[in-house]
């Protein structure tokens, strides 16, 4: 319309398309803190995790699981550099669909999961968000036209494969300004929010 001077270059000419909207899949990658200081929070966030997988709105999201301290991610301190096996989650990738389990395969096996694992061990968060992230950098460059998420639940203070809140921080930045991975934080009782604001 800047461009319009009456008289000089005619009417202005407007086009007009109908182009209707499609939403991105999205591609959920759920990270657990199973250390010991989650026994007494573990009941009510399986519960919460239960709900969440049994949602009629949660169809159509595709949902991974790992939890650690575990056999795949930071269960020995010598495992702190080992950011692919935290990369690698325990129960692979799986939409969920609006039947409930068992006809939802996805949904039935994201709760055997969390019944079947009971807390305990030290809290690696470090290199659990690392290979979180680095799923979803790696995931994104196949499926580009798709959202990659983290979601990163923890209710401690970090004390195995590192503590420093800003190494936290340039992870997930990392992930979000060079992969378009976003990172969301959810803090148990007890989370260093200090930690997760970052």
């Amino acid at each position: 319309w800047g461009l319009y001077i009456k008289g000089a270059f005619g009417p202005p000419v407007c086009a007009a398309d109908n182009i209707k909207a499609k939403l991105k899949p999205v591609n959920i990658y759920i990270t657990v803190d199973k250390s010991g200081s989650m026994w007494s929070r573990w009941t009510k966030t399986k519960k919460a995790f239960t709900a969440f997988f049994k949602d009629k709105k949660s169809a159509g999201l595709n949902v991974a699981l790992e939890f650690w301290p575990h056999s795949s991610c930071g269960q020995y301190s010598s495992w702190c550099s080992k950011v692919d096996l935290c990369a690698k989650p325990y129960i692979s990738f799986g939409k969920l669909l609006p039947a409930n389990a068992p006809a939802d395969k996805q949904e039935q096996k994201l709760i055997n999961a969390f019944n079947a694992t009971n807390p305990g061990g030290m809290t690696p968060a470090y290199v659990a968000l690392q290979g979180a992230t680095k799923w979803g950098s790696d995931y994104g460059k196949m499926h580009k036209n798709e959202q990659q998420v983290v979601v990163f639940v923890t209710d401690g203070y970090p004390n195995w494969c590192g503590s420093n809140h800003a190494a936290f921080e340039k992870v997930a930045k990392d992930a979000y300004q060079n992969h378009n991975v976003k990172t969301y934080g959810i803090g148990i009782v007890g989370a260093s929010t200090s930690m997760l604001n970052k």
